[in-house]
């Protein structure tokens, strides 16, 4: 056992053997973002949810494609979607549609495991035109909002897996 508890063990200690019914979800979220730099016009963020049996499906599955991309191909270390659309780096002996193929293929995969995606897109200077005053120090800037509501999405979601429950 490495360093921390497994699922089953948590679950043993926060539900005792007298009252055994209860439930316990372990939810992971991933997020990246793009354009949180001050000279962006546009701030995204966008992540994917699951629970820790959906991610070990999806991490078996990607690890796999990236061992074996396509046919005559080495395997790739990671994916990075913009060297893969720009044809850089482990892309560059990649055709477009090899890389299209790779990206539909790794999509699938997504989808198969049914992890539960979010993304969200704000103009900058809108917001910053728009969100002042009292308004801005209660929601902050264009990255904090983007943020926020990724996270409130995730427990949105998450509320769906488990309802009833807090």
């Amino acid at each position: 056992m490495g360093a921390g508890l497994s699922v089953a063990e948590l679950a043993g200690l926060v539900f005792s053997r007298a009252k055994p019914k209860g439930v316990l979800a372990v939810l992971t979220a991933y997020f990246d973002d793009s354009g949180t730099h001050n000279a962006s016009k546009v701030v995204l963020i966008g992540g994917l949810l699951g629970s820790d049996a959906q991610w070990l499906a999806y991490e078996q599955e990607w690890q796999a494609r990236l061992d074996a991309p396509l046919p005559g191909k080495p395997p790739l270390k990671r994916f990075h979607m913009y060297d893969c659309e720009h044809g850089e780096k482990e892309f560059q002996t990649w055709n477009r549609a090899e890389r299209d193929n790779l990206i539909y293929e790794l999509r699938q995969i997504i989808i198969r495991n049914k992890l539960f995606g979010y993304a969200s897109a704000l103009s900058r200077p809108d917001w910053d035109e728009l969100i002042t005053g009292t308004l801005r120090t209660f929601l902050g800037d264009a990255e904090r909002n983007a943020v926020t509501n990724a996270i409130l999405r995730t427990l949105e979601h998450a509320k769906t897996l488990a309802p009833g429950t807090k």
